[in-house]
């Protein structure tokens, strides 16, 4: 095992930084749903989403709730057994999370917030190839 501590570092610096996005973004949607929900809705106002933005909210909150939940998991089996099945799954579904965000940014025309996203999702991609 300490043969291969980088690698376990890394796993764990990947997870860790997950978590920390989805499980802050999660509390968050769900402390500050109304201040959320009237952001996003003056947000989506000139889309075909407008009259939808609490479903969509609900949903991104359940997405941010599952990664990060999967994410936890995933790091105490990790440490406890080093196998990494949550943990590619917490990765998988912060992914799905943060391209359900920049769908929602391209479809408002905020090219310039949906590059803000990019990041996380590379952050996530490379904890999905740490996972194998």
């Amino acid at each position: 095992m300490l043969d291969h501590w980088p690698l376990l570092a890394a796993r764990l610096l990947t997870l860790t930084y997950l978590l920390v996005l989805t499980g802050t973004s999660a509390v968050d949607k769900v402390f500050d749903r109304a201040g959320n929900l009237g952001y996003l809705q003056g947000f989506f106002a000139k889309t075909f989403l407008k009259n939808v933005v609490g479903l969509l909210l609900t949903l991104v909150t359940l997405e941010f709730w599952a990664a990060a939940l999967a994410l936890a998991a995933g790091l105490v089996q990790l440490l406890a057994t080093q196998e990494r099945t949550f943990a590619c799954i917490g990765a998988t579904l912060t992914g799905v999370t943060m391209l359900s965000l920049f769908t929602g940014q391209q479809l408002a025309k905020d090219y310039t917030g949906g590059t803000t996203i990019v990041p996380h999702l590379a952050v996530s991609l490379a904890a999905l190839l740490l996972c194998a």
